[in-house]
């Protein structure tokens, strides 16, 4: 008799534990978001030397000001090569800044 209340208390624990994985399952098909990794491309064409010759303290300061809309120009890294500040102008006009409006750095 008592080992017939293990097993149905075990079964019953069981269950619950299908139904509530199911439910996250589900839960995280429908709530799930994507990545924004706007802010990680950018830091990648920066050199990434954090030198501070753009005003900026960092290079992550300066990818976030560009998202901010604050950086108008490529150039406004001082270090950067001609080829990735081309790179950056071509991803920058794939995006949209903080704010919602395309980025057009010169």
């Amino acid at each position: 008799m008592d080992f017939v209340n293990v097993i149905v208390a075990g079964l019953i624990i069981l269950g619950i534990a299908l139904v509530l994985g199911l439910g996250l399952a589900i839960a995280n098909k429908y709530f799930e978001v994507e990545d924004d990794n706007k802010l990680e491309e950018i830091e990648l064409i920066l050199p990434g030397y954090n030198c501070g010759a753009c005003g900026y303290v960092s290079c992550d300061e300066m990818a976030k000001a560009i998202l901010n809309g604050e950086v108008d120009s490529s150039r406004a890294c001082k270090v950067i090569t001609d080829d990735n500040a081309r790179k950056l102008r071509e991803y920058c006009k794939k995006i949209k800044n903080n704010k919602g409006e395309i980025i057009n750095l010169k």
